[in-house]
């Protein structure tokens, strides 16, 4: 009988938890209320913000398209690849 009672009261309180969370979103994460799409589009804005040439000794950048926040365990050959090519021009 409780866990009704408590199922029942949940689902009366929903509409009301839905409706803060997407308060706090756009809070938080502005008009989209999407952390993803804030990140994502501060990455493109700092993917160009540093110049090579304003880096010394900059051997190269390696940008792997559509990879997330674990690249060694997304793309390990690519990863290790590079990380080959850089130790060999040393």
């Amino acid at each position: 009988a409780s866990a009704l009672i408590g199922g029942v009261i949940a689902l009366a309180v929903l509409p009301l938890r839905t409706r803060g969370q997407r308060w706090l979103d756009r809070r938080f994460y502005g008009e989209s209320g999407d952390p993803y799409s804030v990140l994502s589009g501060l990455g493109h804005q700092l993917s160009g913000a540093v110049a090579p040439e304003a880096v010394p000794g900059l051997r190269g950048t390696v940008m792997l398209p559509d990879c997330g926040h674990w690249t060694q365990q997304e793309r390990p050959d690519e990863v290790n690849r590079a990380m080959l090519d850089f130790i060999r021009g040393l």
